[in-house]
C-alpha cells in the first residue's frame, strides 16, 4: 500500500498553530489538513511550540504559573509559552487541587 505524502504551506502551518493554542488537538489538525498526526507535530515543534507536554514536569507548572499569575488568561498563557490552552488548563487545574 502506498503512502500519501500531503505538502502543508506556510498559511496552513500558520492556522494550525493558531488552532493548536486555541485547543486544537494534532489529531483534529492533522485530519482537517488531510496529513499525518507526525507531520503536524514536527511543524508545530519547528514553530517551537511544546508537545505533548508532561502536566508532572515541574518546570513547567512552575513556569505556568508563574506566567497565568501575569497574564490572567489561559490563552494568554499558552500563547507564550507556546503549549497548547487545554494543557494550562489542566496544569492550573492540578496545581488548584493540589493545594486544597
Amino acid at each position: 500500500m502506498s503512502r500519501k505524502y500531503v505538502h502543508v504551506n506556510k498559511k496552513d502551518v500558520d492556522r494550525a498553530v493558531e488552532l493548536y493554542r486555541q485547543g486544537s488537538t494534532i489529531y483534529d489538525l492533522a485530519e482537517t489538513y488531510g496529513c499525518h498526526r507526525q507531520t503536524i507535530a514536527r511543524h508545530l515543534k519547528q514553530r517551537g511550540i511544546v508537545v505533548g507536554a508532561k502536566l508532572d514536569d515541574e518546570a513547567l507548572q512552575m513556569q505556568v504559573q508563574e506566567v497565568y499569575a501575569r497574564v490572567g488568561t489561559y490563552a494568554g498563557t499558552a500563547q507564550e509559552i507556546g503549549i497548547n490552552r487545554k494543557t494550562v488548563k489542566k496544569i492550573i487545574d492540578m496545581l488548584r487541587d493540589s493545594t486544597c
